[in-house]
């Protein structure tokens, strides 16, 4: 009795080795499972969660940018409107404020008349560094600036005793008349956004 109850004492020991070892493979195989799931889950999530927040960020870029286009856009004066594009650095006078964009940079800033754009900090006046494009274009709607011979001259003599230290060059377009369109683009990491608005420039 005492050796069929070591045999079978024996048996069960084996066989709660064996059955041990394959709870334990199966285990640790569905604990995997569970883990690359919860991870998947949660990277998936804070995929979704990021791009989210820079499209929200993106959006507000672009409508605290174009906001400060149209003020100084319509503010400003037909004659004395003029945009230079020298490749990265653009900028668009309006007679009054200027809208400066450097596209090496991202970065788009405004300056009042009185400022020195190729001496002051960009950050006293810093708007947005997340553009990617400013393109202006003027329309040749409602009416054209076609001064006389006299008023061409008088111009010619204003322009020669201003002290302006926007300084033009070939690349300088003036306004030919009060509808300016203007092409922007926003860029967050992954998130992008295009805008193009047409403005009224009030003053003739």
């Amino acid at each position: 009795m005492k050796a069929m109850k070591t045999t079978h004492n024996q048996r069960i020991i084996k066989d709660n080795r064996a059955f041990t070892l394959i709870e334990m493979i199966i285990g640790l195989a569905i604990a995997s499972m569970v883990i690359l799931a919860v991870y998947s889950f949660m990277s998936v999530g804070t995929r979704s969660y990021e791009a989210a927040n820079q499209k929200t960020r993106v959006q507000k870029e672009m409508q605290l940018a174009n906001n400060y286009i149209e003020d100084v856009v319509i503010t400003g004066s037909v004659e004395e409107t003029k945009y230079t594009d020298n490749g990265d650095i653009r900028i668009l006078y309006t007679g009054n404020q200027i809208l400066y964009y450097d596209k090496s940079t991202n970065q788009f800033a405004v300056y009042n008349e009185e400022s020195d754009i190729y001496n002051d900090d960009i950050a006293d006046h810093l708007i947005t560094n997340c553009m990617s494009e400013f393109r202006v274009e003027f329309l040749d709607t409602e009416f054209e600036t076609t001064p006389s011979e006299e008023e061409s001259e008088s111009e010619e003599e204003s322009e020669e005793e201003s002290t302006t230290d926007l300084e033009e060059d070939e690349n300088t377009i003036r306004a030919s008349s009060n509808m300016v369109k203007i092409t922007t683009a926003y860029v967050v990491k992954s998130q992008k956004i295009n805008s193009e608005k047409i403005y009224m420039i009030r003053n003739k």
